[in-house]
């Protein structure tokens, strides 16, 4: 990822911003994701 001043840093912003437009409902987005959660103890 550019940082502020390098090559490229104002074009990511740029695509960033069209991507976000896209998707975003009510200047949100939902991002969807599963989780597995294990529990247990570990024999040592």
């Amino acid at each position: 990822m550019p940082a502020e001043g390098e090559p490229g840093h104002r074009e990511m912003l740029e695509e960033l911003e069209r991507l976000f437009r896209r998707h975003e409902e009510g200047g949100r987005l939902t991002i969807e994701h599963a989780t597995q959660v294990y529990y247990g103890s570990l024999a040592l």
